[in-house]
């Protein structure tokens, strides 16, 4: 049988296209927030002290302030990739966990939203920079470090003289009914039942700088603040769903229209020869 030049493109296009649907399946977990939980804004500061006699500098001082809000709410989303996921857990039948910092193997990635009196953040991740994942029967804990963000400026010598380094975070500690089965021969959480008050969704932002200083024989000191800002939100619903839909593969329709396309050079191909 001898093909024409389209249709072996047609051809190539719908292997290639069949090649891509075999992709990984995912399992996508939503987490909405209770309305009436908080978020809470800490700063601290710490820095050289005098001493009692006065004239010298000892130790370090620290003062943290607290400000508290209600009524924060917010969502929190997780993609885990099957085919990625490792469970370095499975010798625990009904146990799944892993975790790691490797960037290369993105099998997680995630989104938070949180609408609040302090916090109005939005953290996403498209690749886990480090993603942790735990489960059993009656508990779930992923969390995903979505960013670590660090400057450094250094002094006429070379040594540090100011490091800042700010931190994102996600984290869902859900207790309660968690079912788990066999996805793509790992053992992942595939649904949840009841859930206990005591589960919680966070999100999390630390920023921290310190400042170095140093004396005549080059002894190094240092002084420092933080802020880290939290929403604590309770479970209100939490849902997992299955997909094996393939990744970047276009609609039916779209594909139909290819195909036509195709077919029709090739028919035109025809009558001219």
């Amino acid at each position: 049988m001898t093909f024409t030049k389209p249709a072996r493109l047609l051809a190539t296009f719908l292997l290639s296209v069949a090649a891509a649907s075999a992709g990984a399946t995912t399992l996508t977990y939503n987490f909405i927030g209770s309305p009436t939980s908080s978020s809470t804004y800490q700063s601290s500061t710490t820095e050289f002290c005098p001493s009692w006699m006065g004239g010298a500098w000892v130790g370090h001082c620290t003062t943290t302030n607290y400000n508290y809000a209600p009524t924060a709410t917010g969502s929190i989303s997780f993609i885990v990739d099957a085919s990625r996921y490792t469970n370095h857990g499975k010798s625990l039948p009904g146990y799944t966990q892993s975790s790691n910092w490797d960037p290369s193997n993105p099998w997680l990635s995630s989104l938070s939203t949180v609408t609040g009196p302090i916090l109005n953040r939005t953290f996403a991740s498209n690749g886990g920079f480090h993603p942790g994942l735990q489960a059993g029967p009656e508990f779930l804990t992923i969390f995903d470090i979505s960013d670590i963000h660090e400057e450094i400026a250094y002094d006429n010598a070379g040594r540090i003289a100011y490091q800042r380094t700010t931190t994102s975070a996600t984290e869902v500690h859900l207790y309660g009914d968690v079912q788990i089965d066999f996805v793509d021969g790992v053992e992942l959480p595939t649904a949840f039942g009841t859930l206990l008050p005591t589960s919680s969704l966070v999100q999390y932002f630390d920023d921290t700088s310190t400042w170095f200083t140093y004396d005549a024989a080059g002894i190094q000191d240092y002084s420092w603040s933080q802020l880290v800002e939290i929403t604590n939100l309770g479970i209100e619903s939490a849902g997992a769903t299955r997909s094996d839909d393939p990744i970047n593969i276009p609609e039916p329709g779209s594909l139909a229209l290819v195909a036509v396309a195709l077919l029709g050079l090739g028919a035109r191909r025809k009558i001219r020869n």
